[in-house]
């Protein structure tokens, strides 16, 4: 058995009882608020976890994302973007790119299964990586580290902090945000973080077509 102490217990209690409110609060101003695009991004994150869980082996059903899930990932996605201060791309822009990305790296799988210590959920990032974001930004790392892997409010702050991390050093060069969303930032022009570009932005280009801009 853990050993937790009175004020522990309550912590926990009360994060957990926060994260319930959020969920409701979220789930119900998205009905009453969400944008056509929001809207096609939730269908479209069902969709694509759906055909991953399907037909990847080393998923099982528990990594199956539900409507309410998809809901909270793209909303809090959003909201980060806008709520992060960065002078070289445009939230709604940023927005749309992490989103591709998310779809190609991890098709909105959690990943719990496959955390090797090095990486982990839904938006494929490094322990490391965060700890990283979170100097830069200002963060409490020790504060949030305990909490981000189920957590999908933190992991859309630390996916966002890292690509607008990106945005500083390449100077809004979305072109090396991307590619550097996977391989950071040192850049040389291989020829990996180039394919790696054009997969992610052919996926930004097709759901563009289907968003309808």
């Amino acid at each position: 058995m853990f050993d937790l102490t009175k004020k522990e217990i309550s912590k926990i209690a009360l994060l957990l009882f926060v994260v319930f409110m959020v969920s409701i609060v979220v789930g119900y101003t998205y009905e009453i608020y969400a944008t056509h695009l929001e809207r096609k991004m939730v269908e479209l994150a069902l969709q694509d976890n759906s055909n991953k869980v399907a037909n990847d082996s080393r998923l099982n059903p528990d990594d199956e994302i539900d409507y309410a899930t998809a809901i909270k990932r793209v909303v809090y996605l959003k909201h980060w973007t806008n709520e992060i201060p960065q002078e070289y791309i445009e939230p709604r822009r940023a927005f749309k790119d992490l989103y591709a990305i998310i779809s190609y790296e991890s098709s909105w799988v959690n990943w719990n299964s496959l955390d090797d210590g090095r990486g982990f959920g839904w938006g494929s990032l490094w322990w490391t990586t965060c700890e990283w974001v979170a100097n830069v930004h200002g963060w409490d790392w020790e504060e949030d580290k305990p909490y981000i892997k189920n957590s999908d409010v933190l992991q859309a702050k630390y996916i966002v902090g890292w690509y607008y991390l990106l945005a500083d050093k390449y100077k809004g060069d979305r072109t090396k945000m991307m590619a550097g969303y996977k391989y950071g930032v040192k850049l040389k022009g291989e020829y990996r973080s180039e394919l790696y570009y054009y997969i992610v932005r052919g996926k930004l280009d097709y759901l563009e077509d289907i968003w309808g801009e």
